[in-house]
């Protein structure tokens, strides 16, 4: 093998040693640690030294390398870059491994590194700002604080957790590592510990870098919500403590996880638990955690730690510092012996956390940290039954058995007892608990009842029951009523943390997803009338039951309304799918596998067409001739080829020079033939001869793509993040665009020709000019770094995807996340479309292609606006809209369902301030809008001319009304004044100066004669419009009214309150007349149908809400996709358009989309996604 020093066999031995399966990624890594301070021991050596591998192995991973370097002519640079290079080394090493470009290798983390991509991406688009906008301190311990920070970069809240610099520890440390730098190591090895589990429950972490001064931080998910502490301190009793048994299961998962990938975390209890306002459960502080591939640095810092409180230390020198309350310390902690902490230890940990749920107490409890210590260490925990003897017992042998002193009796995992509680939560039989016979007989009644009365047996059971177990019965009656109540309990605790879960993935997009957790959340749910739940009257004692019901319909009505319907299947090819292709009539689909070979389908049917052994050990991609009968491949030992479809062996095919010609592609007109080389060059040969035509260099680096954008023109995009047209077959380029920051993995052309999409490892899509090259957007992903990009046939979407295995559809006009689909496990290589845009393709590294079925396209949805929306009204009819936005554009929509979403007219102005508000008269012949400028403008619709410009008002106006005749506007100002103008004259006739604050609404009596105002006081004031005398108050609300509606028929005037009361008035008399529920969300805007039967809200937590006015009672809960804004009621059964941020979107609810058996739909959920619920976790068929 290659000597030490020369860092490529390394790495080769490196990627080869963990794809095999010899070796964890972190086994190697602390290896190549090693080998990097002192390279006089190669990595074989180092990992033969340290047990990972044997001789044997070694042997075999030698010869290898070395055939690899041999068979690229005994270059070992070319050799690893013919494998993948620097995206294998990403790939297999997560990107702790790092190839410099000059050849230097690093780990990430090893020396305060350069911006990343992004972060110079951004630097460039923001200017000097710093990355983060350091806030306010939210929690601090004896090594680190936590603040919150807002990251200027992706637009966002984070949690930012830094070393304080007084950071030190009492143990002694080696004598080469200062105390300052044992903390560093301690806190970047928690950093890195908590960012490699990837789990819902658990804090995922960000970013880790260093700050100017070399101090490290971290960024994490900003949870806003309470500890389970501070939750369980609010609870008033048992009822409303077992609400938080789902939190207590999601603990669980997130431990039994966090132990599948080795890490133990030794300091589980509620104040490390975050419940969060949506109801997710997130685990916090894993600065105890211990891994166990890795040295247990906090070993002996726990150990010393809890030597003092045995000894009676002073709490100052521990508490704070790592341990906090020894209150739910395991007995083999509590003694100090850090060796026997295990995973049954943090079972201990979970045990205690559902003990106090159950008792409302700790397991021990005492004055000092020292008594209880000494609890922990001499004394059993009291039974769950003796101190509350009404908890269910189910949950209280649970409970009992993982707080065993002894081990052995535990459960073994975290795992088991969370199957245990699911169990509890879902009717199931609970391992840990000893029934009855009585329990036994009604579970088996109650499981096998169809049976019984089949066989005439009922009667019997029951009748022999009730003569040998009527006392029994009696006493256990009122305990099985505690029980059944508390299971029901469970179920609902259950169904709103999945319907929350479905509210998390609906905002990534993930639609499918989150119908699924949607309908799990229906089946769990005891008010769904369709569920195996359901109890009569549980909706009406429990309005929390009745609103998650409405959010999870409403979520799986408005997933249905997404461009991607539902999985239709997947085609398996056993090895990496590297490049997919379809051919000119879109009637077949050929696809590489990487090491076995290439394959056609027919798209038709799905059958398989033909198959090919491929090239020489590997194959990297294939595209089809302009005949459709025949296909071009490059291969790993380098070389191309054609083939006839139907025969076995090659046309033709051509060997080139190390070190690998990458992908293939054939010209339009099927003339030419193009490859790119590893080595920056471009090859055009003639398709049908091979003749070669011509050869060029064209970067500097690989080149991972070509794209024919006319028959004539060629475009190449390169590791050396540059991308270039070419004229072909002359060689001469015509233009060179730069922007990317990472390298360039894919190009797709739209099909109109204009523009180009490419995808890069700077998490970016950018989209160019194909004529000139300019650059005319950006698509930005915090997340995934991008390898494969696509356009639908249409160009109404754009479809990427990469390193995080997700598929996500793009608007590229507006840069929003349409759909993201989940499914793959491994990094995304190929996206297609077929050519009649019914179905979408994706390839991974996991070797499926998941075939996806496309919505037929339809209206639009959603309404694009270059700047942000402030204001919108629909005309009398609901067949037309007007927006208003904060650049002063008035743009006319046509919204009747037929034509939802093309522009009624031109854009009727654009002014020269923000936009407040705008209303259409009672014809709708009229548009009134206003601005922040001391002229209100009136616009006559049929002539789109200015009629009237009003003035004489100070401020700004930020709500406007016409009286019902459309005779006079009204207008509601910040300068606390409501001004009357009559629109025949344009004359200025009355100024309401008494309103003494500033007004968020204004309307009308539906007689004319009064006008409701509202404002920054919680009141309502009424005033006679002819005369400006105030009549009177409406009083209800408790902070600011921010909307004002008058319901059809004129009787009933709705008002909104910041604080989240919708209240109804009677105009007449001005007394309240019903509230309706809206779960305390903060309200905004306001909006009644036409015909009276509904009214929405859009709300401060981003969700519309939507009332029935005949049952006064929620119907649906639909999430805005960012921040809520105006909105209207259109033409149609229940139709709205809701606004938010730059777009307005056109919603149709359909209250019936789930009115459905619920376990029917569940199983339809998981077959369209082609995922099944297991746990909290959704899963692939067959990966689980």
């Amino acid at each position: 093998m290659a000597a030490a020093q020369n860092p490529e066999p390394q790495l080769l031995f490196a990627v080869l040693c963990t794809q095999l399966g010899m070796a964890k990624p972190e086994q190697v890594l602390s290896a190549a640690a090693a080998w990097m301070t002192d390279r006089g021991k190669s990595l074989a050596t180092r990992l033969l030294e340290n047990g990972v591998i044997d001789e044997r192995q070694r042997q075999l991973l030698e010869s290898l390398v070395s055939e690899a370097i041999r068979a690229n002519e005994g270059d070992a640079a070319q050799a690893l870059e013919s494998l993948g290079g620097r995206k294998l080394l990403d790939q297999t090493f997560s990107g702790s491994l790092i190839l410099e470009a000059d050849g230097r290798v690093r780990q990430a983390g090893q020396e305060p590194a350069p911006a990343s991509p992004l972060e110079r991406e951004a630097a460039e688009d923001a200017g000097p700002l710093p990355r983060y906008d350091i806030r306010q301190e939210i929690g601090r311990g004896g090594q680190a604080r936590v603040r919150v920070a807002f990251d200027r970069q992706i637009g966002r809240e984070v949690a930012w957790k830094e070393l304080r610099e007084s950071a030190s520890d009492s143990i002694t440390q080696p004598a080469e590592m200062s105390r300052s730098e044992a903390a560093r190591v301690r806190f970047l090895r928690e950093a890195r510990i908590t960012g490699q589990l990837e789990h819902p429950n658990i804090v995922p972490v960000y970013e880790l870098g260093y700050r100017d001064d070399k101090h490290p931080y971290y960024t994490m998910r900003l949870v806003k919500g309470q500890t389970l502490s501070a939750r369980l301190s609010a609870c008033r009793g048992l009822s409303d403590r077992l609400k938080l048994l789902g939190s207590v299961w999601d603990l669980c998962n997130a431990i039994a996880y966090a132990h599948s990938r080795g890490v133990i975390h030794r300091d589980i209890k509620p104040d490390n638990v975050v419940v969060g306002e949506l109801g997710e459960t997130v685990v916090l502080d894993w600065g105890l955690a211990k891994s166990r591939e890795g040295e247990d640095v906090k070993g002996p810092r726990l150990r010393e730690q809890l030597q003092a409180l045995q000894q009676g230390s002073s709490a100052a020198t521990v508490v704070g510092s790592a341990l906090g309350t020894p209150s739910y310390m395991s007995p083999e902690q509590a003694e100090g012996d850090i060796e026997q902490i295990d995973e049954r230890s943090d079972v201990w940990g979970l045990g205690a956390v559902l003990y106090q749920v159950l008792t409302g107490r700790p397991p021990h409890e005492g004055e000092t940290p020292f008594e209880i210590v000494g609890l922990a260490m001499s004394e059993a925990v009291r039974p769950v039954l003796e101190v509350c003897p009404e908890a269910p017992r189910e949950l209280a042998s649970i409970a009992d058995k993982a707080l065993n002193r002894r081990k052995d009796r535990r459960y073994q995992s975290a795992r088991e007892m969370a199957e245990d509680i699911s169990a509890f939560m879902t009717g199931g039989r609970v391992m840990a608990y000893d029934y009855g016979s009585w329990e036994l007989l009604r579970r088996f009644a109650s499981r096998h009842r169809a049976a019984l009365f089949a066989g005439g047996l009922a009667l019997v059971v029951i009748l022999v029951s009730l003569v040998f177990l009527a006392l029994a019965y009696r006493r256990e009656s009122q305990a099985l009523q505690r029980e059944q109540e508390a299971r029901l309990l469970a179920h609902l605790s259950l169904s709103q943390a999945l319907v929350s879960r479905a509210e998390v993935v609906f905002h990534k997009q993930q639609m499918l997803s989150a119908r699924i957790y949607g309908a799990a959340s229906l089946y769990y749910n005891p008010a769904n009338p369709h569920g195996p739940s359901w109890t009569a009257g549980y909706a009406s004692a429990h309005p929390q039951a009745w609103q998650a019901l409405v959010q999870a319909r409403s979520l799986i009505d408005q997933t249905r309304r997404r461009p991607i319907q539902a999985l239709e299947r997947v085609l398996r090819l056993g090895g990496q799918v590297t490049s997919l292709a379809l051919g000119a009539d879109g009637q077949l689909l050929a696809a590489v596998a990487f090491q076995k070979g290439i394959r056609v389908w027919s798209t038709a049917d799905w059958q398989r067409r033909w198959s090919s052994p491929g090239h020489e050990f590997a194959t990297y991609g294939v595209d089809f001739l302009a005949d459709g009968q025949r296909l071009v491949s490059t291969g790993y030992r380098p070389s191309l080829a054609t083939w006839k479809l139907g025969q076995p062996e090659p046309l033709f095919t051509i060997e080139l020079p190390p070190p690998s010609v990458k992908f293939a592609t054939v010209s339009p007109d099927g003339r030419l033939l193009a490859a790119s080389h590893g080595k920056g060059e471009i090859y055009l040969w003639e398709a049908d001869s091979g003749r070669l035509v011509k050869k060029f260099a064209a970067h500097q680096g690989a080149i991972w793509e070509l794209v024919f954008t006319a028959a004539d023109r060629l475009a190449s995009a390169s590791e050396d993040r540059s991308l270039c047209l070419w004229e072909v077959p002359s060689g001469r380029q015509l233009w060179r665009a730069t922007g990317h920051s990472g390298r360039i993995y894919s190009l797709a052309l739209s099909h109109d020709g204009r523009r180009l999409a490419s995808a890069s490892t700077d998490r970016t899509l950018r989209f160019w000019d194909t004529r000139s090259g300019r650059a005319l957007g950006v698509i930005r992903d915090p997340v995934d770094a991008f390898y494969a990009v696509s356009w639908s046939p249409d160009d109404r979407y754009v479809a990427a995807g990469g390193v995080d295995a997700v598929v996500s559809l793009f608007d590229p006009r507006t840069g929003q996340r349409r759909i993201s689909l989940v499914g793959h496990s491994d990094s995304l290589e190929s996206i297609v479309f077929t050519a009649d845009g019914k179905h979408m393709l994706s390839g991974a590294d996991d070797g499926d292609i998941r075939v996806w079925l496309l919505q037929q396209p339809g209206p639009r949805r959603f309404l694009k606006h270059d700047n942000t929306v402030y204001c919108l009204a629909a005309s009398p009819g609901g067949t037309q809209m007007a927006t208003g936005t904060a650049g002063g554009e008035v743009e006319i929509w046509d919204t009747r369902p037929a034509g939802a979403g093309s522009r009624a007219d031109r854009r009727l102005v654009k002014l020269d301030v923000p936009l407040s508000t705008l209303a259409y008269s009672p014809q709708g012949d009229l548009l009134a809008v206003a601005g922040r400028e001391k002229v209100l403008r009136v616009w006559n619709m049929a002539s789109g001319k200015i009629v009237r410009e009003l003035r004489g008002h100070q401020g700004t106006i930020r709500s406007i009304a016409f009286s019902p005749d459309g005779k006079l506007l009204a207008g509601g100002t910040s300068s606390k004044s409501v001004c009357i103008w009559n629109l025949s004259s344009g004359k200025l006739v009355r100024t309401l100066e008494g309103v003494g604050t500033y007004v968020t609404a204004v309307t009308y009596s539906a007689d004319g004669r009064r006008l409701f105002v509202a404002g920054g006081r919680p009141e309502i004031t009424t005033w006679d419009s002819s005369t400006g005398r105030q009549l009177g108050s409406l009083r209800g609300h408790t902070t600011r009214v921010q909307a004002l509606v008058l319901l059809p028929g004129g009787q009933v005037l709705a008002s909104a309150g910041k604080e989240g009361a919708l209240i109804a008035w009677d105009t007449s008399s001005g007394r309240q007349l019903w509230q309706l529920e809206t779960a305390g969300a903060p309200l905004e805007w306001l909006a009644a149908s036409r015909d009276g039967r509904w009214l929405a809200a859009a709300t401060g937590k981003d969700t519309l809400l939507v009332w029935s006015m005949a049952e006064r009672r929620l119907v649906a809960s639909i999430p805005l996709p960012s921040g809520p804004g105006p909105l209207a009621f259109l033409e149609g059964r229940l139709r709205l358009a809701a606004a938010s941020d730059k777009e307005v979107q056109l919603l149709d609810v359909d209250l019936q989309a789930a009115d459905v058996d619920a376990r029917r739909l569940l199983d339809e959920s998981q077959r369209q996604a082609g995922l099944k619920l297991s746990g909290f976790d959704l899963v692939a068929p067959g990966r689980d």
